[in-house]
C-alpha cells in the first residue's frame, strides 16, 4: 500500500496512472541516450530521415548499431555517435562521423568486418 495524505492514505490509482507514461515520455526527450538500430536497405545517414528503429530520425549522441542487410551506409552530413556496434559486415562512407560522449566506442561482432571511410 502506498501511503499518501489522501483518502485515509490510500494513493489515487487513477492518478498514478497518469504519473507513469509522462514520467516514461520525459525520459525519452533527452538525446545520446539510446541505441538506434539501422533499417536495412536504407542508404543515407542524416538527421531528418527515418533510417532508425521505430521509424525515427537520427539524434547526435545516440549508438548506432548495424545489423544484417545494413551493406553501405553513406553518411550525407557530420554526425556523431557515443558508439558504433557492427553485428554484420557493413561499410560507412563519406560525410563525417565523431565519436562522442565519455566512453565511446566501436565493436563488432566475430567473424564480422566494419570498414569506416569518412
Amino acid at each position: 500500500m502506498i501511503q499518501s495524505p489522501w483518502r485515509g492514505g490510500i494513493f489515487p490509482v487513477g492518478l498514478l496512472t497518469l504519473l507513469l507514461p509522462l514520467s516514461a515520455k520525459a525520459q525519452e526527450e533527452f538525446p545520446g541516450s539510446e541505441n538506434r538500430v539501422w533499417i536495412a536497405g536504407r542508404v543515407f545517414w542524416d538527421r531528418t530521415s527515418d533510417n532508425w528503429d521505430e521509424g525515427s530520425s537520427w539524434v547526435d549522441g545516440n549508438t548506432a548499431e548495424f545489423n544484417e542487410g545494413t551493406g553501405v551506409v553513406l553518411i550525407t552530413e557530420s554526425v556523431s555517435a557515443s558508439g558504433l556496434t557492427f553485428n554484420t559486415t557493413s561499410t560507412i562512407a563519406d560525410g563525417s562521423i565523431t565519436l562522442s560522449g565519455t566512453s565511446p566506442s566501436i565493436s563488432v561482432a566475430s567473424g564480422e568486418t566494419a570498414t569506416i571511410d569518412s
